[in-house]
């Protein structure tokens, strides 16, 4: 399977692939991210004393050809890139995956004149099904060679994918089907442990977010990082049918709380005001700890994060 991309920008969203008018080329940047050391040094030291990393975020440079009615091409093409305006490049691997990429246009559209269907080579224009499939061959149908680049601020690829982690409360079981009533079977179990391992299977921090959903009351739940020994903690009794979402996520991080008839609220001020909420999932195994002060097991809390986050895909 050929590895396809798709760029999507407030409702518009042009496909490129070998089934479409749209090729990618080249994409420069697509792998491999620069890291950024830190380092100071003393006068008469040997070596240098490492202060920090960082990455740094991602640029993407896209090269491809428009290939058949170039004119109506270029007019869909502009319409997704453009500036000011976010957007999500798709990348389709070779596995089925899906990936993507949060970002913006860096570039406006730039194309080059169109090659006529008349100095295309022959074999090359058998092999192309936009071309093959022109009945009637005017001085619309052609090859434009077309180029924009893409910001990506996170520069890690995320799958599309989300992993759901159940952390405490109650998570559903088997229903026997057909339904007997011999024996003994549970709709629904309690979370024992207050220990979950939440697993990153990617080389990439993820960001994520914190569901949590009342079947009873619950004061002030908390989640706790073993590793980090930070927090994140609710300041609020939640009772039957109250629910809220804490984000640890870039550009939304915060707490929307829903009231039991699903009105939502802003419980940004709610959160304790030692709340990480820069807490992430590092690459491997996170110990995460979810309590509370009282009926901890009244409330089912379960982290969403991408199912992968990779530097390169």
């Amino acid at each position: 399977m050929i590895a396809t991309y798709a760029y999507k920008c407030d409702g518009n969203e042009v496909i490129f692939s070998p089934d479409t008018s749209f090729w990618i080329t080249e994409i420069a940047g697509e792998d491999g991210l620069e890291i950024n050391i830190n380092e100071t040094q003393s006068a008469g030291s040997i070596g240098t004393t490492h202060d920090a990393s960082s990455v740094s975020s991602r640029d993407l440079t896209i090269n491809g050809l428009i290939i058949g009615d170039c004119e109506a091409g270029k007019r869909k093409l502009n319409l997704a890139v453009r500036p000011f305006t976010d957007a999500v490049l798709y990348k389709t691997d070779s596995n089925g995956v899906k990936w993507y990429l949060a970002g913006e246009a860096k570039t406006t559209l730039h194309t080059e004149d169109k090659i006529a269907v008349s100095a295309i080579n022959v074999n090359f224009s058998k092999k192309v099904p936009q071309l093959r499939r022109q009945q009637a061959l005017t001085d619309r149908i052609g090859i434009m060679p077309f180029q924009f680049s893409f910001h990506a601020s996170f520069p890690y690829w995320r799958t599309v994918e989300t992993a759901t982690t159940v952390l405490g409360g109650l998570s559903s079981m088997w229903f026997p089907t057909p339904v007997s009533t011999s024996g003994s079977w549970y709709i629904s179990s309690a979370k024992g442990s207050v220990d979950t391992d939440v697993y990153n299977e990617g080389n990439g921090e993820t960001e994520f977010r914190l569901h949590l959903k009342a079947t009873a009351q619950c004061t002030n739940p908390r989640l706790y990082n073993l590793a980090t020994r930070t927090y994140i903690q609710l300041n609020r009794t939640m009772t039957v049918g109250e629910s809220a979402v804490i984000s640890t996520v870039s550009g939304e991080r915060g707490c929307t709380y829903y009231a039991e008839d699903g009105s939502e609220s802003n419980a940004f001020a709610d959160l304790d005001i030692n709340s990480d909420l820069e807490m992430v999932l590092k690459p491997g195994s996170n110990i995460l700890r979810f309590t509370a002060d009282a009926g901890r097991n009244n409330v089912t809390a379960t982290i969403k994060a991408p199912s992968g986050v990779a530097s390169n895909v």
